[in-house]
């Protein structure tokens, strides 16, 4: 018997297609089935094994004797020569079974010895140690010929391990590799904290702490999102506005934002925050804004500012579903919303606000007496304007604004409300002076405190609104 574990492994494999006793003389090693010392389904391609070879004198044709799997073997003068293996399934599946027998210091040692004899090869070695080894502070030698983004991977999930948070060798390390990468990150589109899973990366590096200054951008903003969950509303908002002044790129404020919840974007002091967000997302919170806070809230913060700059712009069918009924409920007449309120919001709210003397009018239209002497079309006060009333308007009116339309309709406006209460008491019976017009053709200050004079003795000044 005669051990030929480097010269005839492949041989072997290569040439045994069926487990099975072959009579084909092409076969240069023959295998008794009865010899397997393992299960014939381990047996594939590119599987390493062990065997010994004897001379069969009948057949005048080796056979293989006891084979076996070389992951399985536990013979260290076997394991150490198939190590040194030209081809490498043999010598890496021989490696890494040697590593496993040996004590972890004594394995480290043997493996950097191997690694600096082999400096070529040195890539292939190091891929095959378990990450266990690697781990291991007297295997520093080792990570240090990891690429780069391994080292970092293995580094990070290092830092679990209480006693290497606490180990300053070990950090000087993890920092020396984070400086490496983000040096290397600067000068190649790859993104090696990109490799490394999310849920590692939050919980081994905290916001502004370890490492923080290194840390890209793209893995920051990851960070500090899970770091604010667990902060008070106040300093969670604080951090987002830190994390989005200091991000760079657009998208990447976008992508924090998508992690953070509508309840701190909705914050009274999260402005910044609301400013990045689409105008659907901004919508939505603004309703939730406007239905947990109080309208003089809103207002300290110009909150509703933000939501008018926002529903100005949209059309018209748009800004009425904005106005959703808890919405509605906040408008107030003439205040808070009042300007961007829809019509029939508007219209809602004065019926309400003036219900009393909306209610007392319909009961004076229904049957009064002097009704058709209290009611007039715009068309027929206008239309009832002469000549004196048109120089009258014109005198109030500065020689600067004679030109100004906006300013004539006004002092017209105004003239018309004096001849229409003119008639109106005159209706009632009273014989009425027209005070106001003698403005233009009797020399006296009277209309200076009223406009009509009734029966000689009753002042009265007509105010239009």
């Amino acid at each position: 018997k005669e051990n030929k574990l480097e010269q005839n492994t492949l041989s072997l494999e290569e040439n045994i297609k069926y487990l099975k006793y072959q009579k084909d003389f092409d076969y240069s090693v023959r295998i008794n089935k009865r010899q397997l010392l393992c299960s014939e389904t381990g047996l594939s391609a590119n599987t390493a094994v062990c065997f010994g070879l004897e001379k069969n004198r009948r057949t005048n044709k080796y056979e293989a004797l006891r084979l076996s799997l070389l992951e399985d073997e536990e013979n260290q003068e076997t394991l150490e020569i198939g190590s040194h293996s030209r081809n490498p399934i043999i010598s890496q599946t021989a490696f890494r079974k040697y590593l496993t027998i040996l004590p972890d210091k004594e394995a480290i040692r043997w493996v950097t010895q191997r690694c600096n004899d082999s400096s070529l090869r040195s890539k292939v070695l190091i891929s095959t140690i378990p990450e266990r080894l690697l781990s291991l502070n007297e295997a520093k030698p080792l990570r240090d010929l990891l690429p780069l983004e391994q080292h970092l991977n293995l580094c990070i999930e290092m830092l679990s391990d209480n006693k290497q948070a606490t180990n300053q060798e070990f950090l000087n390390e993890l920092f020396s590799v984070a400086t490496n990468v983000a040096e290397e990150e600067k000068n190649s589109n790859h993104l090696y904290w990109k490799s490394i899973p999310e849920n590692l990366l939050e919980s081994k590096i905290t916001y502004k702490g370890f490492l923080w200054s290194i840390v890209p951008d793209y893995a920051k903003y990851k960070i500090a999102a899970i770091h604010l969950q667990s902060k008070s509303d106040i300093e969670a908002v604080e951090i987002a506005n830190d994390i989005i002044f200091n991000l760079a790129n657009e998208k990447d404020k976008i992508d924090f934002l998508k992690l953070i919840s509508d309840h701190i974007k909705s914050r009274l002091d999260a402005r910044l925050l609301r400013k990045l967000l689409p105008i659907e997302s901004r919508l939505k919170i603004y309703q939730a804004m406007v239905a947990n806070y109080k309208a003089t809230e809103l207002n300290t913060h110009n909150v509703e500012e933000e939501i008018i700059s926002i529903l100005t712009n949209l059309p018209t069918y748009e800004r009425e579903l904005w106005f959703n009924s808890n919405v509605e409920g906040k408008v107030v007449y003439k205040g808070f919303l009042w300007r961007i309120a829809p019509e029939r919001v508007k219209e809602r709210i004065v019926k309400e606000k003036f219900d009393s003397f909306l209610s007392a009018i319909k009961t004076f239209n229904s049957g009064y007496k002097y009704e058709n002497s209290v009611t007039a079309s715009a068309k027929d006060c206008y239309s009832n304007l002469d000549q004196k009333d048109w120089q009258l308007a014109r005198q109030w009116i500065s020689s600067e604004n004679q030109n100004n339309q906006h300013t004539v309709a006004q002092m017209l406006s105004a003239r018309a409300a004096e001849k229409f209460a003119l008639k109106f008491y005159q209706s009632l019976g009273y014989t009425v002076e027209d005070v106001s017009l003698q403005q233009i053709s009797i020399n006296n200050q009277d209309w200076w405190n009223y406009d009509l004079l009734l029966n000689s003795s009753i002042r009265v000044d007509i105010k239009n609104s």
